[in-house]
């Protein structure tokens, strides 16, 4: 083709693109059409994400922060410099190496907030272990599913806790234990790959090793090994696996990274201005589940931070004795250990405590306006920050601002998290117009890297191009911001209807003798489901459910107004303060068949 021919074609085309494209316009214009504006929204983030390990971090923290107070666990009277606690960590990591088990190796650590939790989680993170983040208050049953669906080769656990004697728990699963000798593996036939039960305990129990002891194995060759894994675990490894809630049935184990924990954990103390002055942290939340893990101990190492421990397990009491005791400047809890916390402080005649606060950081649950509202009259002066996440997202996902507005501090769970992608979809993983219902996915760096040994239920969770469907109903606006207004998996469907329980449950929780409220769907014959709620009321209140369902009456439509209600004097809760919603209707079922309801 020569030069002119070439031109003349070249000419053609262009008219008619630009015919085309004058069509379009003609046509936007006639109708008024606008493209839609699609609910998804990318952080791009301030800084560059790290690629380090929990190792590396650990060492960096004891450079830089050395003599300050990496730890105080109070019910054991101890404190922890970063110094101190690397001399501890080196030497039981050491030992496990001394031990035999080896990188990829996953053991379990089953322990209540306490130093052996701190120093066994950073020593399994250097010896390049997988640690299994295990809730102290899993029974018998449990303990054998987690050991069984992640093949662990070890188990770390105090002999004895509250009302719990692990040790008996674990022979009842592991009857080899009482034939095996002290400090020696033990070989389970229900359990081919475990071998060694590391317990917390000055006994000599049969089949177990004391932690104590593991700390003198180390030896020369194990810490010449030690120096060697820091130079070869890499950022992308398995670092832990935290189980999930376990709402809805037996916990599902999510493999978790060292790039994803630690960036995760660095942007959310970044977003709490850790880095223009160190926290003090009062740590209610277990260290077990991810929130504790990440907003508590990795980001004071990003940050030089000091986890207190007011007690092994939640008191609200003790809660307010530590920051008084530490001055704490920042406070984590969920919705309801705020809510508790709130109380005991309009009773107590002591209120100078409250000052030493900057930070409330709220998570584990959605944080309702009214609670908020609560909160703030309570601690007017302090900054109330909202985390929404999953235990698949390593957790946080949407973390409010200091800059928020109140209303964006009481209607949504805060802005994206930095190098994070969101997005509002349809029942048919189509985008929705921003401003419309939809369920939130989410893509980045937090993925996990899937369910260990469970590749059906991660393709259930994980699509094909990286997003994670998070199984929230979420509104999205166009600066990054997520309202969540129902659970895609709780919804009620009462005879067709589709019944969203938190806007029944915000109902409910206006009512000044209702203390807290929570709401999910009754099995019934005719409708297939009916709504149910079960409501903790407020001390010396006395209310009957007719009352209950008058108050509804005219506040929202009559097909979501409680049929059955139950009052109960605490709600059954995960280790990480969820509520066991299965429980309740299970126990409205059982008082429906008994004639009580």
């Amino acid at each position: 083709m020569n030069s002119k021919i070439k031109c003349l074609v070249l000419d053609e085309a262009h008219r008619v693109i630009q015919m085309k494209i004058s069509r379009a316009a003609h046509t936007v214009a006639k109708f008024n059409l606008k493209p839609p504006n699609w609910s998804y929204f990318h952080n791009p983030g301030s800084e560059p994400l790290r690629a380090v390990t929990i190792g590396n971090l650990f060492e960096e923290a004891v450079n830089k922060f050395g003599d300050a107070e990496a730890l105080v666990s109070l019910a054991q009277n101890r404190r922890l410099t970063f110094h101190q606690a690397k001399t501890k960590v080196d030497q039981l990591a050491a030992g496990l190496i001394a031990l035999g088990l080896n990188p990829g190796d996953r053991v379990g650590l089953m322990e209540p907030n306490s130093e052996e939790w701190y120093i066994s989680f950073l020593a399994g993170a250097k010896a390049g272990v997988i640690v299994m983040n295990l809730n102290p208050a899993n029974l018998s049953k449990e303990i054998a599913h987690s050991l069984q669906l992640t093949g662990a080769r070890a188990l770390i656990v105090r002999d004895t806790f509250l009302t719990q004697n692990y040790y008996d728990s674990l022979v009842s699963i592991m009857p080899e234990l009482e034939r095996a000798p002290t400090g020696s593996p033990v070989q389970v036939k229900d359990f081919p790959e475990f071998t060694h039960l590391i317990m917390n305990t000055d006994q000599n129990l049969p089949g177990t090793f004391r932690l104590q002891d593991i700390y003198s194995l180390a030896n020369k060759d194990s810490k010449n090994r030690l120096e060697e894994l820091a130079k070869v675990i890499q950022p992308d490894d398995a670092c832990n696996i935290q189980f999930t809630s376990g709402t809805t049935g037996l916990p599902k184990a999510a493999a978790l990274t060292h790039f994803s924990t630690l960036n995760n954990a660095y942007f959310v103390g970044k977003r709490l201005a850790y880095d223009k002055k160190r926290p003090n942290i009062c740590c209610s939340v277990p260290f077990f589940h991810a929130y504790g893990l990440a907003a508590g101990v990795l980001t004071g190492l990003h940050f030089g931070g000091t986890c207190v421990l007011p007690s092994p397990s939640y008191s609200s009491t003790l809660t307010i004795e530590a920051i008084a005791k530490e001055q704490c400047n920042a406070l984590y809890g969920t919705p309801t250990m705020h809510l508790d916390i709130c109380s005991l402080a309009e009773q107590s005649k002591e209120s100078s405590w409250k000052d030493n606060l900057d930070i409330i950081l709220t998570g584990g649950s959605l944080l309702l306006p009214k609670v908020y509202d609560r909160i703030h009259s309570i601690f007017p002066s302090t900054n109330i920050y909202s985390a929404y996440g999953m235990t698949e997202t390593s957790p946080c996902l949407f973390l409010s601002r200091l800059t928020d507005t109140e209303d964006q501090k009481k209607y949504t769970v805060g802005f994206v998290q930095d190098h994070v992608e969101v997005k509002i979809v349809d029942r048919a993983g189509k985008m929705v117009p921003l401003g419309s219902p939809g369920e939130l996915w989410c893509r980045g760096y937090v993925k996990m890297l899937g369910y260990y040994n469970q590749d059906s239920k991660t393709a259930e969770m994980i699509g094909k191009d990286a997003w994670i469907k998070t199984g929230d109903e979420a509104l999205l606006s166009e600066d990054g911001y997520a309202q969540i207004v129902g659970r895609i998996k709780d919804l009620i469907i009462r005879g067709g209807e589709n019944i969203s329980p938190i806007e029944v449950e915000d109902l409910l929780q206006a009512h000044p003798d209702i203390f807290e409220a929570q709401v999910f769907g009754v099995t019934d014959e005719r409708l297939g489901e009916v709504v149910g709620a079960a409501l903790i009321l407020r001390p010396g209140k006395s209310i009957t459910a007719d009352e209950v369902k008058t108050f509804c009456q005219g506040k929202i439509s009559q097909f979501k107004v409680p049929k059955y209600v139950q009052f109960l004097p605490e709600f059954p809760k995960t280790g990480s303060g969820k509520i066991k919603k299965h429980i309740l209707k299970e126990s409205i079922e059982k008082a429906l068949q008994a004639g009580d309801l």
